[in-house]
């Protein structure tokens, strides 16, 4: 079906226009990381932009997209038209849709840095 791999990304995510963001073999909140990064770039957003759209610091959608951050995940749904509690369903409640309040400490572990990833890659392989 004509896949490129988008130079700069993340290997396992491709994107053919006009289709949802494929991912592979990436864990859940990295891959949705991917995804939403993704759409954003077909929305023809860009985090600096939404930063500076929504008058947040810079780096608050970059925060957002790494752990809890109110205001960067408001702006990310905004662009994307999506509800947040849809986007990182592991931050809110799944019944009423409400921000969880404090946070679960899980939502706040790193995420592997690419030289971890790319070392996990080389033993897996």
């Amino acid at each position: 079906m004509g896949f490129k791999e988008k130079r700069g990304c993340h290997p396992a995510l491709q994107i053919d226009k006009g289709t949802e963001p494929v991912v592979q073999n990436t864990d859940s909140r990295e891959s949705r990381r991917e995804k939403i990064k993704a759409k954003l770039a077909i929305a023809g957003f860009s985090l600096t932009r939404l930063d500076e759209l929504h008058q947040m610091s810079r780096g608050s959608a970059q925060r957002a997209l790494n752990g809890p951050h109110m205001k960067g995940e408001k702006a990310i749904a905004d662009a994307l038209g999506e509800p947040a509690a849809k986007l990182w369903p592991e931050r809110y409640d799944g019944l009423t849709g409400q921000r969880l309040s404090p946070q679960p400490r899980t939502n706040y572990t790193p995420l592997a840095s690419l030289a971890e990833r790319r070392n996990e890659q080389v033993v897996v392989a």
